[in-house]
């Protein structure tokens, strides 16, 4: 069970609400789906929810957007192509990365690559333009509007080799390496669908090299297992394959309301000896740090996924949890975040270089998502999650927020070049966020929690300079900030000043400032009472704006009064299942 399914349970659960219909997550198109692979034992097999045609890469069309473009030689000189190169892999074992390509010869291919008579493997000039891509967002001294035009034009160059890519024979490690990279890209720039079937892809690629079999190498798996992998550091890459698998089907399954590509509860993993991946980590602290903490992390989730297995096991008459599976759940949301607790992550991000910075934040955005999906295994109600799971919840949000504006404050415009990442761990925290301030009985909650709503509009402010694709994330925003400043003022009993017949209000006053403190001082000093709402917000007090964003995503005003939860999810699915920015930029074939 996974966001998807609490939205859909919560919908069935909510009679007061008006259920919105979900739009399919894949193409009903079937292009000739990948070669069948048979399974090798211990490792997982392919979620089977979803017919792996719908989400092959097979038939996968580039298309250009001006005739003649992508002929175009590399808009920078081939020494600034170097040093950009060269600025990624001196940092690879900071970042966690594994470059499948020798140093020296990637710094050979800028000399080369716009070269006519010199034919490239398509899979190295693909992994070329990703390593450009990232080493040109790690150097300082470009400004904004240069590293925009250079980043849509490498990712163009790489979308457009991967049609001769898909057609190639794909069982091999350097096509591992380029569905991981891939995957890695179009989810940074917020196209989710296509890197949900790229995932799929690479799933499909470390299955069939028996990569996935972690509880060890079975003669089987050895047998199977093609020449071309001799050269594999079995030990380091497979921890290192399984762990983005891992991840990347979390992300899509917690954060993104998609179908995970890996059946759950199917795939084992034993932490290896601590030398395995100090060899990757060339003895980085930060890196070992981030690596064992995000494999507790994974560990937990496999458990809830063993967890989601027997979850009809667990379901009493009502279709709830029982009280043992309740208290399991609670277990590992505490597990989770004693992990972070454990190893100090968010004292260790605030003392982290820019770099080492992202790897603790990762942390927490991922240990938040766990939790906000752990808690809604059922549909939240009155009395889901219980009090002590709902601050739990709040907390990782706030954490998660908080971890966002640490990364700003570090380079401004860094988390702007990572938006994919932003936007699906942070939308689910601006939910939680604005739910909890449309329950939340205690002044100081509410003042905390406007005064991050604030900060995330802001931020996002930043990034929309950059990208438009945030838009609807911004939107988003805005639109429970107006409501909730509505809510907040019909709560304590305060009313809007008819068109100028009455002097404005204090309260009144203090929303058209915007000042936090002012909203809430103002609030708190003039309620009478904590009794219920006299009645819902109308349009008459609601901008057009913002009604308009709730109608175009099947949500009324009064369905976000009634049950402020399920409005809000349904706000949040939308958002993040609206379709890829550049799907233009390509087709499937039928």
């Amino acid at each position: 069970m996974n966001r998807l399914d609490a939205l859909e349970n919560g919908s069935r659960s909510t009679t007061a609400s008006r259920a919105v219909s979900l739009p399919s997550e894949v193409s009903s198109r079937s292009p000739k789906g990948l070669r069948a692979f048979q399974s090798t034992p211990g490792t997982g097999r392919p979620n089977t929810n979803l017919d792996p045609g719908e989400i092959s890469l097979k038939g996968y069309r580039f298309n250009s957007p001006t005739e003649g473009e992508l002929e175009e030689k590399l808009p920078f000189g081939q020494e600034i192509a170097k040093s950009w190169l060269q600025m990624l892999y001196d940092n690879q074992n900071s970042l966690g990365i594994l470059l499948p390509i020798a140093k020296e010869f990637m710094l050979t291919i800028p000399s080369i690559v716009d070269n006519p008579y010199v034919q490239i493997d398509v899979r190295v000039l693909i992994l070329f333009y990703g390593a450009l891509h990232q080493g040109m967002l790690l150097s300082p001294g470009i400004d904004t509007p240069k590293k925009s035009e250079y980043s849509t034009f490498l990712y163009r160059r790489a979308l457009c080799l991967m049609e001769d890519w898909q057609r190639q024979e794909q069982i091999n490690e350097l096509s591992l390496h380029v569905a991981f990279w891939m995957t890695f890209e179009t989810y940074s720039q917020l196209d989710f669908d296509l890197s949900h079937r790229l995932h799929r892809c690479a799933c499909d690629i470390a299955r069939a090299l028996g990569l996935l079999d972690l509880d060890g190498v079975t003669s089987l798996a050895t047998r199977s297992r093609p020449g071309n992998m001799d050269s594999v550091y079995l030990e380091v890459h497979r921890i290192y394959f399984w762990q983005i698998l891992m991840m990347y089907d979390s992300l899509f399954r917690h954060n993104l309301y998609r179908r995970g590509n890996i059946e759950i509860g199917t795939w084992k993993v034993s932490i290896p000896d601590l030398s395995t991946w100090r060899t990757f980590s060339d003895g980085d602290r930060d890196t070992e740090v981030y690596f064992e903490v995000s494999l507790r992390l994974a560990r937990i989730s496999l458990r809830y996924s063993e967890m989601q297995g027997n979850m009809d096991l667990r379901l009493g008459s009502d279709g709830m949890l029982d009280v043992s599976g309740r208290a399991e759940v609670m277990d590992l949301v505490l597990e989770v975040d004693a992990v972070l607790s454990e190893w100090n992550i968010e004292q260790l991000l605030m003392q982290a270089s820019m770099i080492h910075a992202y790897l603790y934040a990762k942390l927490i955005l991922d240990a938040t998502s766990m939790i906000t999906s752990f808690l809604r295994i059922q549909p939240q109600s009155p009395t889901w999650p219980p009090d002590h799971g709902a601050e739990l919840e709040l907390h990782a949000a706030r954490r998660s927020i908080t971890a966002a504006q640490r990364l700003f404050e570090l380079d401004p415009n860094g988390p702007c070049w990572h938006l994919g990442y932003f936007k699906s761990y942070i939308t689910p925290c601006i939910g939680v966020i604005f739910n909890s301030i449309l329950t939340a009985d205690a002044a100081e909650t509410i003042t905390s929690n406007i005064t991050l709503s604030l900060r995330i509009d802001m931020m996002l402010t930043e990034c929309e300079k950059i990208c438009k694709g945030l838009s609807s994330m911004k939107r988003f925003v805005q639109t429970l900030r107006r409501f909730s400043h509505i809510f907040v003022q019909q709560k304590f009993g305060v009313t809007q000043p008819d068109h100028g017949q009455e002097e404005p209000s204090a309260l009144s006053e203090a929303m058209k400032r915007g000042v936090v403190e002012d909203i809430l001082d103002v609030a708190w000093q003039t309620s009478e009472s904590k009794s219920p709402l006299p009645g819902s917000p109308t349009a008459e007090v609601f901008g057009g704006e913002e009604l308009q964003f709730l109608h175009e995503r099947g949500v009324d005003l009064q369905q976000l009064y009634d049950n402020p939860c399920q409005g809000i999810m349904e706000l949040e699915r939308s958002v993040l299942t609206e379709p890829d920015p550049h799907c233009g930029w390509w087709t499937f074939d039928h």
